[in-house]
């Protein structure tokens, strides 16, 4: 049997999962609304550190804007995730993207008029954070509701196969016009992209496949609770819940030892030791986003894709491992594999966990669960970029050492979750 005669009848398999979910009107427009929503994700991360690097010329500040970008999420966290679960997840999908559009605006106009300042990049981080935050979670807790909870794992696959797949363009174009118009300038592009995203959920009737009446569109909620009420008992669900505590753990360990050391540490490797530009910082975001692409591809591929969380685990260890080859990157070249073997990482780390939690938690606590999941991976976030400043202000960063101690930090993460049974065996 030839090569393209056996893996015929698993492509077939994998354009007729494909096109199952294509058929699903609700989920076309979620996907549609992902492409221009996760370009603007992408080319801000790529280009936030930057411009805080030419505004401030401050290593420092570079990590306190992480710490910025995480601390109102991990405050309003739990509100997020009761005002999801309540309200109709749609609308407030608009009411985000709207939000984050105003807020990259404020870029270009301030420094225009010549007023962009540290303060102002701390806050609209904050702010931006937020309307990510809850975005994410109304999307998130959406995307049950929209589609089989058998078709969920290839639904999150192309779901960010979607939004990946201008990524791959987007960072070269980005960096192309970040070295051309100046960096605000790109951040405008952006709060464009956001209103695109916003139009086309706005445009036509509700998402679900069942289309409940009234404001929330999680009919099965318990609106007899307070409003904290409602935010204690989603806590208790996932403490109560071994392989969701498990993974909000590892999730929150993971981000607080590699986020800093690989956020700062890729912009200032690039910078003082390779000595390029932002053209070079869009190749690698390019490079990352096509290993997420192909990585997301298999596991969308796969008939069935069993141990999502060990794959999890796995994928921690290897995105550490990762950035240990970036550390010890002589050329370009070769941190750019590295980058490219991340981003296949990332992807392992994304989307099984993701399947894993929409069909083991309830519709009706998603929000709250997903949020208290964001809210701790926020944290770890904020905490590492905050750890990363505390450092700059003591002695001038190393990004050699930065990188390589986040890359065997997440090793040994890795090692330690194999050993958890929760991990290992869902």
């Amino acid at each position: 049997m030839s090569v393209r005669a056996a893996a015929g009848p698993g492509l077939a398999a994998t354009r007729a999962r494909y096109a199952e979910l294509l058929a699903l009107s609700g989920f076309r427009r979620l996907l549609a609304s992902q492409v221009p929503d996760h370009t603007a994700d992408v080319l801000y991360r790529m280009a936030l550190l930057w411009l805080v690097l030419e505004v401030t010329g401050s290593e420092a500040l570079m990590g306190a804007v992480g710490f910025a970008r995480a601390f109102p999420p991990v405050v309003l966290g739990l509100v997020i995730g009761v005002v999801v679960d309540r309200l109709n997840r749609r609308r407030l999908m608009v009411a985000a993207n709207l939000a984050r559009a105003a807020l990259f605006a404020s870029f270009p106009a301030a420094a225009a008029l010549g007023h962009l300042t540290a303060v102002q990049l701390l806050m609209v981080a904050g702010g931006l954070s937020v309307a990510s935050a809850s975005f994410s979670a109304a999307r998130f807790a959406m995307l049950s509701l929209v589609v089989p909870a058998g078709r969920l794992l290839p639904a999150n696959a192309l779901m960010s196969l979607a939004g990946q797949g201008l990524a791959i363009a987007a960072p070269l174009a980005g960096g192309w016009f970040m070295a051309r118009a100046g960096t605000p300038a790109l951040f405008g592009l952006l709060g464009l992209l956001h209103l695109a995203s916003a139009a086309v959920l706005a445009l036509g009737g509700p998402l679900e496949r069942r289309e409940p009446e009234g404001p929330g569109e999680a009919p099965e909620a318990t609106p007899s609770l307070s409003f904290w009420g409602g935010a204690v008992e989603g806590v208790r669900y996932a403490v109560a819940t071994p392989v969701v505590r498990s993974l909000i753990l590892l999730f929150a360990v993971g981000l607080l030892v590699a986020v800093g050391p690989f956020s700062v540490g890729r912009v200032l490797y690039l910078k003082q030791v390779l000595g390029a530009g932002p053209q070079a910082l869009g190749l690698f975001t390019t490079v990352a986003a096509t290993g997420v692409i192909l990585g997301m591809a298999a596991l969308g591929a796969a008939p069935r894709v069993p141990y999502r969380s060990r794959i999890t685990v796995a994928s921690f260890g290897a995105w550490g491992l990762a950035m240990v080859l970036m550390a010890l990157s002589p050329t370009l070249g070769v941190f750019l594999v590295g980058g490219f073997l991340g981003g296949l990482a990332m992807a392992g780390m994304e989307v099984p966990s993701a399947s894993l939690m929409q069909e083991r938690v309830p519709k009706e606590k998603l929000g709250r669960v997903y949020s208290l999941w964001d809210l701790t991976a926020w944290a770890g976030d904020g905490l590492s970029g905050l750890t990363v400043a505390l450092v700059a202000t003591a002695t001038p960063l190393d990004p050699r050492w930065l990188l390589l101690t986040g890359g065997v930090l997440l090793v040994l993460l890795a090692g330690l979750g194999m050993g958890t049974r929760e991990l290992r065996e869902n």
